[in-house]
């Protein structure tokens, strides 16, 4: 571009076939306009291509900020299972817009390493009952809300109390 802005297109190599010695004006006005239209693709190619090169070196450093928040994610005592379970769909989602492939089965098991103590009777339970490749991941989060909602019952008095 900046060489059409300066008109010093002429200079660019490989700008068209060269006019022959005195060609008429017509001649020579559409031989200068094939070569500022080859020069301004020739640019916006390059800048294509530069935009791309820096696009996807932006999307590399994303993605391993993200994957270390995803290998680090702990589900805090305070925190409910539902909030730690968006939190890591968002963490997977934000992986996979960056280009990287995530299978059901490994999102579960992070899951499930991820819950804190209170779900460890239920995750031996799934991890000795069920095959997690033939888990549906609406299942997994039903069960382990399920299971949070008993232990908060229980934990409040809730649930197991009786009247005397």
């Amino acid at each position: 571009m900046i060489f059409v802005v300066h008109d010093v297109y002429e200079h660019v190599p490989n700008g068209g076939e060269p006019l022959h010695a005195n060609p008429p004006d017509a001649q020579r006005n559409t031989h200068k306009d094939a070569k500022k239209k080859k020069t301004i693709r020739h640019c916006f190619s390059f800048i294509n291509m530069f935009m791309q090169m820096c696009f996807s070196k932006v999307k590399k450093v994303k993605l391993q900020a993200i994957k270390r928040q995803y290998e680090l994610m702990e589900m805090m005592n305070e925190d409910k299972y539902v909030d730690c379970f968006v939190r890591l769909v968002t963490l997977t989602n934000q992986m996979k817009n960056c280009g990287e492939e995530m299978r059901l089965v490994v999102i579960m098991k992070k899951v499930l390493s991820t819950l804190t103590s209170q779900f460890d009777l239920i995750v031996v339970t799934i991890e000795e009952t069920k095959e997690l490749s033939e888990v549906k991941i609406e299942d997994l989060q039903s069960t382990l809300e399920a299971h949070e909602l008993k232990f908060v019952e229980r934990k409040h008095g809730k649930v197991g109390d009786h009247e005397t």
